[in-house]
Order: C-alpha cells, then sequence, then structure tokens
C-alpha cells in the first residue's frame, strides 16, 4: 500500500498594493522595456511617492502573476491556491520498505 504525505507552507498575507495600483505596474514595467528598477522609479513618479516604489521582487511576482494567469486579482481564494501550488516542497511517498523524498 502506499502512503503519500504532504508537507505545506503556504502564506495568507494579504497583498500591499490594490488592482489599480498592481495594473499601474504591469504597466510600467511593459513601458520600461520589462526592467523591474526602471518600472520602480516610474510607478514611484507616477505615484507621487518620496520612497521607491514596489521592491523588484514584488514587480517581479506582479509579472508573474499577470503572465501565468493574465489578471493582477488577488482574492483569497486565488491567493491560497497559488500559495499552495508554489509553496509545496516536500512530498513523501512512504511505502512498505522504504522512504522517496522528492524535492520540488
Amino acid at each position: 500500500m502506499l502512503t503519500f504525505i504532504v508537507v505545506v507552507h503556504f502564506s495568507l498575507k494579504m497583498s500591499k498594493y490594490s488592482v489599480s495600483e498592481r495594473i499601474s505596474i504591469v504597466k510600467a514595467y511593459y513601458s520600461s522595456n520589462n526592467s523591474p528598477i526602471a518600472a520602480q522609479r516610474k510607478f514611484a513618479t507616477e505615484h507621487k511617492l518620496k520612497t521607491t516604489g514596489p521592491s523588484a521582487i514584488t514587480i517581479k511576482n506582479v509579472i508573474e502573476q499577470f503572465q501565468r494567469t493574465g489578471s493582477v486579482d488577488v482574492s483569497t481564494l486565488q491567493r491560497f491556491l497559488q500559495n499552495f501550488a508554489f509553496r509545496l516542497r516536500h512530498v513523501i511517498a512512504i511505502d512498505d520498505k522504504h522512504i522517496e523524498h522528492f524535492i520540488n
């Protein structure tokens, strides 16, 4: 008999940016020759921020989500499912004699 144990780590933190701000991030990124740093500066300028705009990591995450789903909306269910899929790290398949450990 084969038993699967799935160990999952995920986060349901709220998005710091509204949908309209995330749209601005996407527009800034594509109008800046796909440069996260240039998009960061452009976003900060357009939104009259005294500090820099969203981090390069945040911009990359928004762009990845947009490319993957065609949306920048982060509903609770959508966020849960995305985090579940992306945070899945270990699948341990256990049968009678040995353990196989696969890392995503």
